[in-house]
Protein backbone atom coordinates (compact mmCIF):
# COMPACT_ATOMS: atom_id res chain seq x y z
CA UNK A 1 0.00 0.00 0.00
CA UNK A 2 2.64 2.54 0.85
CA UNK A 3 4.59 1.83 -1.88
CA UNK A 4 2.06 2.25 -4.43
CA UNK A 5 1.20 5.60 -2.72
CA UNK A 6 4.86 6.29 -3.24
CA UNK A 7 4.43 5.52 -6.66
CA UNK A 8 1.57 7.69 -7.65
CA UNK A 9 3.80 10.75 -5.83
CA UNK A 10 6.85 10.14 -8.14
CA UNK A 11 4.57 9.76 -11.24
CA UNK A 12 2.16 13.11 -10.25
CA UNK A 13 5.67 15.22 -9.80
CA UNK A 14 6.92 14.21 -12.39
CA UNK A 15 3.52 14.87 -14.28
CA UNK A 16 3.74 18.40 -12.89
CA UNK A 17 7.20 19.09 -13.66
CA UNK A 18 7.61 17.99 -17.43
CA UNK A 19 7.45 19.87 -19.99
CA UNK A 20 6.59 17.30 -22.30
CA UNK A 21 4.27 15.23 -19.84
CA UNK A 22 3.81 12.50 -22.91
CA UNK A 23 7.04 11.06 -21.94
CA UNK A 24 5.51 9.87 -18.79
CA UNK A 25 3.21 7.41 -20.79
CA UNK A 26 6.45 6.01 -22.06
CA UNK A 27 8.58 5.24 -19.26
CA UNK A 28 9.60 2.02 -17.96
CA UNK A 29 8.54 0.86 -14.64
CA UNK A 30 11.46 -0.69 -12.88
CA UNK A 31 10.79 -3.63 -11.14
CA UNK A 32 13.38 -3.98 -7.99
CA UNK A 33 11.46 -6.63 -5.92
CA UNK A 34 14.29 -9.29 -6.59
CA UNK A 35 16.90 -7.34 -5.27
CA UNK A 36 15.15 -6.75 -2.12
CA UNK A 37 15.74 -9.50 0.80
CA UNK A 38 12.17 -9.49 1.97
CA UNK A 39 11.08 -10.04 -1.96
CA UNK A 40 8.37 -6.96 -1.12
CA UNK A 41 7.38 -5.88 -4.51
CA UNK A 42 9.17 -2.09 -4.91
CA UNK A 43 8.87 -0.32 -8.53
CA UNK A 44 10.55 2.64 -9.48
CA UNK A 45 9.34 4.92 -12.69
CA UNK A 46 12.36 5.51 -15.62
CA UNK A 47 11.45 8.57 -17.46
CA UNK A 48 13.21 8.54 -21.09
CA UNK A 49 14.93 11.21 -23.07
CA UNK A 50 13.10 12.37 -25.84
CA UNK A 51 12.52 16.01 -26.93
CA UNK A 52 13.51 18.72 -24.77
CA UNK A 53 14.55 15.80 -21.73
CA UNK A 54 18.09 14.98 -22.39
CA UNK A 55 19.36 13.12 -19.27
CA UNK A 56 17.63 11.21 -16.13
CA UNK A 57 18.38 9.52 -13.24
CA UNK A 58 16.78 7.19 -10.15
CA UNK A 59 18.15 6.43 -7.05
CA UNK A 60 17.88 3.67 -5.50
CA UNK A 61 19.07 1.82 -2.06
CA UNK A 62 21.90 -0.39 -3.40
CA UNK A 63 23.69 -2.33 -5.64
CA UNK A 64 21.21 -4.99 -6.51
CA UNK A 65 18.60 -2.63 -7.09
CA UNK A 66 21.19 -0.79 -9.28
CA UNK A 67 22.34 -3.46 -11.41
CA UNK A 68 18.41 -4.24 -12.15
CA UNK A 69 18.06 -0.87 -13.18
CA UNK A 70 20.77 -1.31 -15.73
CA UNK A 71 19.99 -4.04 -16.88
CA UNK A 72 16.09 -2.99 -17.41
CA UNK A 73 17.07 0.07 -19.10
CA UNK A 74 19.64 -1.15 -21.31
CA UNK A 75 17.62 -2.88 -22.83
CA UNK A 76 15.86 -0.14 -24.57
CA UNK A 77 19.04 2.08 -25.75
CA UNK A 78 17.16 5.06 -27.86
CA UNK A 79 15.04 5.65 -24.88
CA UNK A 80 17.57 5.14 -22.30
CA UNK A 81 20.98 6.06 -24.11
CA UNK A 82 24.52 6.15 -21.79
CA UNK A 83 23.08 4.21 -19.00
CA UNK A 84 25.85 4.60 -15.97
CA UNK A 85 26.11 4.32 -12.51
CA UNK A 86 26.93 7.84 -11.23
CA UNK A 87 29.88 7.40 -9.07
CA UNK A 88 30.79 4.09 -7.62
CA UNK A 89 30.80 3.62 -3.87
CA UNK A 90 32.93 1.79 -1.27
CA UNK A 91 29.75 -0.44 0.43
CA UNK A 92 27.30 -2.51 -1.84
CA UNK A 93 24.77 -1.38 0.59
CA UNK A 94 24.81 2.25 0.18
CA UNK A 95 22.67 3.97 -2.01
CA UNK A 96 22.99 4.51 -6.03
CA UNK A 97 22.41 6.79 -8.66
CA UNK A 98 21.71 5.02 -12.16
CA UNK A 99 21.85 7.73 -15.22
CA UNK A 100 21.13 8.06 -18.32
CA UNK A 101 21.78 10.73 -21.50
CA UNK A 102 23.84 13.08 -21.12
CA UNK A 103 25.91 14.14 -18.28
CA UNK A 104 23.96 16.26 -15.52
CA UNK A 105 25.94 18.53 -13.28
CA UNK A 106 25.92 17.34 -9.80
CA UNK A 107 24.88 20.36 -7.61
CA UNK A 108 23.67 22.68 -10.22
CA UNK A 109 19.74 21.93 -9.75
CA UNK A 110 18.54 24.56 -12.08
CA UNK A 111 20.68 23.20 -14.86
CA UNK A 112 19.53 19.30 -14.14
CA UNK A 113 15.99 20.34 -13.62
CA UNK A 114 16.61 22.00 -17.86
CA UNK A 115 18.30 19.00 -18.54
CA UNK A 116 15.48 16.66 -17.06
CA UNK A 117 12.87 18.34 -19.78
CA UNK A 118 11.03 20.27 -16.67
CA UNK A 119 9.47 23.46 -17.48
CA UNK A 120 10.38 26.84 -15.87
CA UNK A 121 7.57 26.18 -12.89
CA UNK A 122 8.89 22.83 -12.59
CA UNK A 123 12.65 23.65 -12.95
CA UNK A 124 12.03 26.14 -9.76
CA UNK A 125 10.07 23.22 -7.83
CA UNK A 126 12.80 20.85 -8.40
CA UNK A 127 15.35 23.59 -7.86
CA UNK A 128 13.27 23.99 -4.43
CA UNK A 129 13.10 20.69 -3.23
CA UNK A 130 16.77 19.82 -3.84
CA UNK A 131 17.89 23.24 -2.16
CA UNK A 132 16.53 22.16 0.93
CA UNK A 133 17.58 18.15 0.62
CA UNK A 134 21.30 19.47 0.11
CA UNK A 135 21.30 22.37 2.52
CA UNK A 136 24.56 22.32 5.03
CA UNK A 137 23.07 21.49 8.86
CA UNK A 138 24.34 24.01 11.28
CA UNK A 139 24.60 23.41 15.09
CA UNK A 140 23.95 25.72 17.42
Amino acid sequence: MQETSADERERAALARRLAEPGLLEQSVVLDLSSARVSGAGVSRLAVPVGGVRVAGEVTVGNWGEALLVILQLEADPERYPKVRQRKPLGSPWEPRTICWGAPTPVDDWPIRGCMFGYHEAGVIEYTAAHAQSSAPIVQR
